[in-house]
């Protein structure tokens, strides 16, 4: 039971995320579509290029959160697919605070590749890092 309810809050995150307006994600530290320069497409080549690099995401509690990209790494390759993963560490500041990111859909914003949906959830390995799963057509 406590699984369905954990997943059930993950999609009422990710569904008050999408009816949020762009300007109140970038007041909240994300960037915001019309300020963020799109230079790639993500993808394993373009977060790769983008390691050490602070990325911003917005907590369910609407607090801004510095994340650093610390790893990228490689998932399982298909025709037609890129999949990776990747690991992200809570910056100094948010960890002070004592609280730790629950699993859920987070808005998580970097000036080159603007601002996605991502489901971060807390890693097992590293204390204060998140992981997450990407899969795109190429």
């Amino acid at each position: 039971m406590k699984d369905r309810r954990a997943f059930l809050g993950s999609c009422a995150a990710g569904a008050a995320l999408l009816m949020t307006p762009q300007y109140v994600l970038a007041a909240g530290g994300c960037q915001s579509a019309q300020k963020t320069t799109h230079s790639s497409k993500p993808s394993t080549q373009a977060f790769q290029a983008l390691l050490h690099q602070e990325f911003r995401c917005l907590s369910v509690d609407g607090q801004a959160v510095r994340l650093e990209l610390v790893e990228v790494r490689s998932g399982p390759q298909a025709p037609g697919l890129d999949q990776f993963g990747l690991l992200l560490k809570q910056k100094a500041g948010f960890a002070s605070l004592g609280s730790e990111l629950p699993a859920a859909i987070y808005a998580l914003g970097h000036p080159q590749l603007g601002t996605h949906l991502v489901y971060l959830e807390p890693s097992e390995s590293i204390k204060g890092g998140y992981t997450t799963q990407f899969t795109l057509r190429t």
